[in-house]
């Protein structure tokens, strides 16, 4: 299995890497992650949010593997616990052997990028960061191999 994570921004704080690179680190007996960072547009006063998420969304659209089942990470979407996105992920596999998780800039995703999504998940209403996203998405797919594994780590 493989999964792909696409996210607007760069992750720049060494702190952030070293959590991230340990959380790949227990994922990797169950799949192989990579990372892609799309170019984040500058917000600035004449330039609406809906011209930066259009302009983010070409990006991302740009880089999306083939064959790839996309999940929208999206704040005002459907949310699960993680014994029910364990369930739903343990369903998708019998069909899809690469996800593609995408998270959005600090403007959030463009429509066209939810629309082309196969699921639009949420893992609160809050909005976070890509970096604690990243990290949010790592921890929670950890949990759910431990879950589908029967590992004692979600227990």
């Amino acid at each position: 299995m493989k999964i792909t994570t696409i996210s607007v921004g760069k992750i720049k704080k060494n702190y952030t890497l070293e959590w991230e690179s340990e959380l790949v680190k227990r994922i990797s007996p169950y799949s192989r992650i990579e990372f892609i960072e799309v170019k984040e547009e500058p917000i600035t006063p004449n330039k609406s949010l809906e011209i930066v998420k259009e302009k983010e969304a070409e990006n991302i659209l740009n880089v999306i593997p083939k064959d790839s089942f996309l999940i929208a990470l999206d704040p005002r979407s459907k949310e699960f616990t993680t014994e029910e996105f364990a369930q739903k992920f343990q369903d998708l596999q019998l069909q899809n052997s690469h996800f593609t998780f995408i998270i959005g800039g600090p403007a959030g995703l463009h429509s066209g990028v939810l629309d082309k999504a196969n699921i639009k998940l949420s893992f609160s209403q809050f909005t976070f960061t890509h970096q604690v996203m990243r990290i949010l998405l790592l921890e929670q797919l950890f949990r759910i191999f431990s879950i589908l594994h029967n590992r004692p780590y979600h227990l």
